[in-house]
């Protein structure tokens, strides 16, 4: 838990005239991923995880929740 708190403090500045820290990300600046193709369905009612997604968009593959669980499903 201590890890969680201090990875997310990570990503606040240390006071309100501060900028945000930046972190050097090796990504390409023209990345394409095919992939993303094929993980959201054409069909809207099917399902698929938005984890993948978020991974494959994010900078570095890089992802960090701060819930352990996730909500239920609003049906």
């Amino acid at each position: 838990m201590p890890f969680m708190v201090r990875e997310l403090l990570s990503f606040i500045p240390s006071n309100n005239l501060d900028d945000p820290p930046r972190r050097q990300c090796t990504d390409p600046i023209d990345r394409v991923d095919a992939a993303l193709d094929r993980m959201v369905p054409d069909e809207s009612n099917q399902p698929y995880d938005i984890k993948d997604v978020i991974h494959a968009v994010a900078d570095d593959g890089y992802f960090s929740k701060c819930r352990s669980t996730t909500p239920r499903t609003l049906s």
